[in-house]
């Protein structure tokens, strides 16, 4: 983990949240405690550095136990987000509310008012193994656009399953296929958006998302070697795999968007 990642972490800070790998067989998370050096600000009754939260910039930060008393840290939440005046709110836990393979119901239903009264913008998990976007959520349906619900996203860094069948009516996008990892930009009241894929041992980029306070919808369907198709907004976008070069790590293939406007 370290050693893949020195790069990354040379230049940014690492804020971790705790998984059921950290945590598991009864064995406590006493090597993740280690590793990490994490803020204190855990609820009573909660081991300090297993959950905390953090502002940075305009944004807050909720990160969250898989293991705690959900009410416990509805509590906790719900007290640092009525004495935050950050812009922008996220939440992170690992398991994920939302997700059609393995959703966690008794999380939304005592977590989901606590994100609904204060507008935490966006929720992200890992644990199951393909990608998902939700559409906004309140109070368990989809509302009219991002200011007025919650978006739920699940990403992995590995490889994911392959997924069939249609999503459920709260997924915006739903997606196996390779490696991948987001990052996020604020730029004051705009949030954008990026996924970036892992492709061979090499990292390409897809279309970068610009779309004010929504978040992309991107589509990724198809063979990663072929051409494949999306929808970025209101335009119609056909994404094709280009070859690069061949190298120690095998084929390189780049991503190039063309965009068709949607008659």
């Amino acid at each position: 983990f370290f050693a893949v990642s020195t790069s990354v972490f040379r230049q940014r800070p690492v804020m971790p949240c705790l998984g059921n790998h950290d945590d598991q067989d009864g064995l406590g998370a006493g090597m993740y405690l280690e590793l990490f050096g994490l803020p204190r600000n855990a609820p009573d009754g909660i081991e300090p550095e297993r959950m905390y939260s953090f502002e940075y910039g305009n944004a807050l930060f909720l990160i969250l136990d898989i293991a705690a008393p959900l009410e416990t840290q509805a509590a906790w939440m719900e007290a640092r987000l009525a004495d935050s005046s950050a812009t922008w709110k996220f939440a992170m836990v690992h398991f994920p509310p939302y997700a059609p393979s393995e959703d966690y119901p008794r999380m939304r239903a005592v977590w989901g008012p606590v994100f609904d009264t204060y507008h935490v913008d966006m929720v992200f998990s890992g644990h199951v193994h393909h990608y998902l976007r939700s559409k906004p959520m309140r109070d368990g349906k989809p509302a009219a656009s991002p200011a007025e619900g919650t978006i739920y996203l699940v990403s992995v860094v590995i490889p994911s399953r392959d997924w069939s069948g249609g999503g459920p009516e709260y997924a915006d996008v739903i997606f196996s296929g390779p490696a991948l990892y987001q990052t996020l930009r604020i730029d004051g009241n705009t949030l954008d958006g990026r996924t970036t894929f892992v492709v061979i041992g090499r990292v390409r980029v897809e279309p970068e998302w610009q779309n004010g306070l929504r978040l992309p919808h991107l589509v990724w369907k198809g063979d990663l070697h072929r051409t494949a198709y999306g929808r970025l907004s209101r335009v119609q976008c056909e994404v094709e795999i280009v070859p690069r070069q061949s190298g120690e790590f095998g084929r390189e293939f780049i991503l190039v968007l063309r965009q068709h406007p949607i008659e």
